[in-house]
């Protein structure tokens, strides 16, 4: 890691000390080992069909996972309208029982999703990448309802869909730093959480003050 980074990744320490319950610094030291296919970080302009191929996903998933209790939630840029993203479907596959993931591993591998292992959102969330990127990449992340991550992320998107500011700001900063990153996600990752915790912040108040109204 060069001096830069690392006084950034200490500077993130100083401002948030912890994300999720996990302290900043053992975040980092997660993201480095964490596995994915090869992807590239080119921001594409948002594209309406997005949407469609999620919806194909819940479609998918449902007729898949029979008997299982989930919910199935786009999250990530894509699911964000007017927000340029990586062109990838990010769904969140909440189960309401932990039983329940064997079942759904042998399901996720029967249509073509590959086990990544840890994925880098929340520790105990694995994530599982299509196969097939016709016509687009897929990604699911499979959690047990309750982590500390997955409310925080629907947060996130509700807070960007909401506030055309604030998604205007998140997608300047995202193509700058795709630009200037290399191709390695977890610097990526790390350069972009400043404003990404800033704004999970903002959205998680948000979220308390309508629940309070």
């Amino acid at each position: 890691m060069s001096t830069h980074h690392f006084q950034l990744l200490k500077s993130l320490n100083e401002e948030f000390g912890e994300i999720h319950g996990e302290p900043i610094y053992k975040r980092f030291r997660r993201w480095q080992s964490v596995k994915s296919p090869e992807i590239s970080l080119a921001q594409q302009s948002y594209d309406a069909k997005w949407p469609q191929y999620f919806e194909q996903s819940v479609a998918e998933f449902t007729r898949v996972l029979g008997s299982v209790h989930f919910s199935l939630e786009h999250i990530g840029s894509t699911s964000i309208p007017g927000l340029a993203a990586k062109p990838i479907i990010d769904s969140m596959l909440i189960l309401e029982s932990e039983q329940d993931l064997d079942q759904v591993e042998e399901c996720l591998q029967k249509i073509n999703y590959n086990d990544w292992g840890e994925s880098p959102v929340h520790p105990g969330v694995r994530w599982w990448w299509s196969q097939s990127s016709s016509p687009i990449q897929r990604v699911v992340h499979v959690c047990i309802r309750g982590n500390a991550w997955s409310p925080a992320a629907i947060n996130f998107r509700d807070y960007l869909r909401q506030f055309p500011d604030k998604r205007r700001q998140y997608m300047q900063q995202k193509r700058q730093l795709s630009e200037s990153s290399a191709s390695s996600v977890a610097i990526y990752s790390l350069k972009k959480a400043a404003l990404l915790y800033r704004l999970n912040g903002e959205a998680n108040a948000w979220r308390d003050d309508i629940n309070r109204s």
